[in-house]
């Protein structure tokens, strides 16, 4: 038998229809699990692979963000904060494509309502005037402009490092004062 016209509408109006209530049935969510991940602080808001963040002001490169992971939290809980778990470098210029200053860590934390930085695990600064400073923590503190910290620390210029625990610093490196000095060193050729 050859199917007819009425047929083939028939079959095409149900061949639409079918899927769709396929697909509701087979899409039942208990709406206890829906809530719990929607409202579950230990879900973030927003996540998001291989960041890349560019600043400019009047065409004017001033920094690049870069970080491979990316978690922001902020529903439900009571200090918003963005989580880069698998660390976190910045370039900051001057005249781009040659950076005045770079900063890389193995973690960081920013805090949105304090506007506060937290920085841990192999941080590296190099400074516009080529000072090196070596952290395993450092706080930015945007609204007081300092960078600060009472873990152990490392700067070095040139062929002269110090080793200290403590240090602080206004937010563009060029004044650090270091805590506690353990030793003053310099190196030879």
């Amino acid at each position: 038998m050859k199917p007819t016209l009425q047929h083939i509408i028939f079959l095409k109006k149900w061949g639409l229809i079918l899927p769709f209530f396929l697909l509701l049935w087979a899409c039942e969510n208990d709406i206890s699990d829906v809530q719990m991940a929607t409202l579950n602080p230990h879900y973030p808001d927003m996540e998001a692979s291989n960041i890349n963040v560019y600043r400019s002001d009047s065409s004017k490169l001033l920094f690049h963000l870069q970080a491979p992971k990316m978690f922001q939290y902020e529903t439900n809980i009571d200090t918003p904060y963005t989580l880069f778990p698998k660390g976190i470098e910045i370039q900051q210029y001057d005249h781009y494509p040659h950076a005045t200053s770079h900063l890389k860590a193995d973690y960081a934390r920013y805090f949105k309502k304090k506007k506060l930085w937290l920085l841990r695990n192999n941080i590296k600064i190099k400074t516009r005037d080529n000072r090196l400073i070596f952290a395993e923590e450092l706080y930015w503190n945007q609204n007081t402009e300092k960078i600060y910290s009472d873990k152990n620390i490392k700067i070095q210029k040139g062929k002269e490092v110090i080793f200290g625990k403590g240090f602080e610093s206004d937010q563009y490196l060029e004044h650090p004062k270091i805590r506690k000095i353990k030793g003053n060193f310099y190196l030879d050729d």
